[in-house]
Protein backbone atom coordinates (compact mmCIF):
# COMPACT_ATOMS: atom_id res chain seq x y z
CA UNK A 1 0.00 0.00 0.00
CA UNK A 2 2.86 2.44 0.62
CA UNK A 3 4.21 1.83 -2.33
CA UNK A 4 0.95 2.82 -4.31
CA UNK A 5 1.58 6.36 -2.32
CA UNK A 6 4.78 6.35 -4.08
CA UNK A 7 6.20 6.13 -0.38
CA UNK A 8 9.46 3.81 0.23
CA UNK A 9 8.87 0.24 1.94
CA UNK A 10 11.66 -0.99 4.71
CA UNK A 11 11.48 -4.20 5.89
CA UNK A 12 13.38 -7.57 6.56
CA UNK A 13 14.60 -9.82 4.10
CA UNK A 14 12.24 -12.93 5.67
CA UNK A 15 9.24 -11.43 4.58
CA UNK A 16 8.02 -10.48 0.98
CA UNK A 17 9.78 -7.27 0.84
CA UNK A 18 13.00 -8.37 -1.05
CA UNK A 19 10.09 -9.91 -3.87
CA UNK A 20 8.68 -6.53 -4.28
CA UNK A 21 11.81 -5.14 -6.14
CA UNK A 22 14.79 -3.32 -5.14
CA UNK A 23 16.53 0.32 -3.89
CA UNK A 24 15.72 1.33 -6.93
CA UNK A 25 12.44 0.57 -6.96
CA UNK A 26 11.87 2.60 -3.74
CA UNK A 27 12.01 -1.24 -1.74
CA UNK A 28 15.05 -1.62 1.38
CA UNK A 29 15.64 -4.14 2.92
CA UNK A 30 17.73 -5.20 6.26
CA UNK A 31 18.43 -8.81 7.75
CA UNK A 32 16.40 -9.58 10.86
CA UNK A 33 17.24 -8.90 14.18
CA UNK A 34 20.16 -6.48 12.88
CA UNK A 35 19.45 -2.69 14.65
CA UNK A 36 22.06 -1.75 13.26
CA UNK A 37 21.25 -1.83 10.00
CA UNK A 38 17.83 -1.01 10.87
CA UNK A 39 18.79 2.14 12.38
CA UNK A 40 21.26 2.81 9.30
CA UNK A 41 18.78 2.58 7.04
CA UNK A 42 16.23 4.91 8.72
CA UNK A 43 18.83 7.61 9.28
CA UNK A 44 19.62 7.43 5.46
CA UNK A 45 16.23 6.91 4.27
CA UNK A 46 15.51 10.30 6.57
CA UNK A 47 17.85 12.34 5.28
CA UNK A 48 18.08 11.31 1.31
CA UNK A 49 14.53 10.57 0.67
CA UNK A 50 12.62 14.13 1.25
CA UNK A 51 11.72 15.84 -2.16
CA UNK A 52 12.71 13.12 -4.16
CA UNK A 53 10.44 13.07 -6.61
CA UNK A 54 11.83 10.21 -8.71
CA UNK A 55 11.69 7.72 -5.47
CA UNK A 56 8.22 8.31 -5.17
CA UNK A 57 7.79 7.79 -8.85
CA UNK A 58 9.01 4.74 -9.09
CA UNK A 59 7.94 3.46 -5.87
CA UNK A 60 4.38 3.98 -7.28
CA UNK A 61 5.57 2.27 -11.13
CA UNK A 62 6.57 -0.51 -8.52
CA UNK A 63 3.16 -0.88 -7.34
CA UNK A 64 1.40 -1.68 -10.20
CA UNK A 65 3.43 -4.58 -10.97
CA UNK A 66 0.97 -6.08 -7.63
CA UNK A 67 -2.75 -5.06 -8.82
CA UNK A 68 -5.33 -6.71 -6.88
CA UNK A 69 -6.54 -8.17 -10.46
CA UNK A 70 -3.39 -9.62 -10.67
CA UNK A 71 -2.95 -11.35 -7.60
CA UNK A 72 -6.64 -12.86 -8.21
CA UNK A 73 -5.53 -14.07 -11.87
CA UNK A 74 -2.55 -15.76 -10.12
CA UNK A 75 -4.62 -16.92 -7.94
CA UNK A 76 -7.34 -18.98 -10.48
CA UNK A 77 -4.30 -19.84 -12.53
CA UNK A 78 -3.61 -21.81 -9.68
CA UNK A 79 -6.51 -23.46 -9.01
Amino acid sequence: EALSYGLPVLGTRHTCVPDLGEEADGVYCHDVGDLDALTDNLERLSKSLPGRSDVNKRARLCATRFSWERFRASIRAVL
